[in-house]
């Protein structure tokens, strides 16, 4: 069963478009292959669809994936946010950067961070800026209870050179 979005789901502009189209629920729902009780949940019950649907959905009513969703978070979002946005599975987005799903569901869980190169990349599929990744990597840690580390500053007093030092 997929994991509901993190975010908000924005049924009512889904069922404005929808009828702005003159498409009926069900006519959406063989669009996008599923079940018209699914479009109905959805629009009426609360449901979301999965990032795969929200995809087909956004794309058989003409729209963009963030017309159809908004992220809980500050500015730009977690990591999930960034991902759902662009309308990318973990799997796909594992894919384009050459990692496991399990190493990008460790960074959306905050349990690790990806390294710099990993971050340029993933700004590279999002077609968005490394400082954009990089707020949402610290916002992903920070909501999961995985603040940076403090890193130690080596001030120049801590070195000493002398004629035997390795140059």
């Amino acid at each position: 069963m997929p994991v509901p979005l993190p975010g908000q789901f924005d049924a009512d502009k889904m069922r404005t478009a929808r009828m702005s189209l003159g498409i009926n629920q069900a006519e959406l729902a063989m669009r996008i292959g599923v079940n018209p009780s699914v479009v109905n949940s959805w629009e009426t019950r609360g449901g979301s669809p999965s990032v795969r649907n929200l995809r087909r959905v956004a794309s058989a009513l003409g729209l963009k994936v963030p017309d159809l969703y908004h992220s809980d978070a500050d500015a730009a979002g977690t990591l999930v946010d960034l991902r759902v946005r662009a309308g990318l599975s973990q799997h796909e987005i594992a894919q384009f950067l050459g990692v496991s799903q399990t190493t990008v569901s460790s960074w959306e869980r905050g349990a690790s961070r990806p390294t710099r190169d990993e971050i340029c990349a993933f700004a590279k599929v999002l077609n968005t800026d490394r400082i954009t990744v990089s707020a949402a990597v610290d916002l992903t840690a920070n909501q999961h209870g995985n603040p940076p580390k403090r890193r130690r500053v080596i001030r120049p007093s801590a070195f000493t050179l002398t004629a035997a030092s390795p140059h």
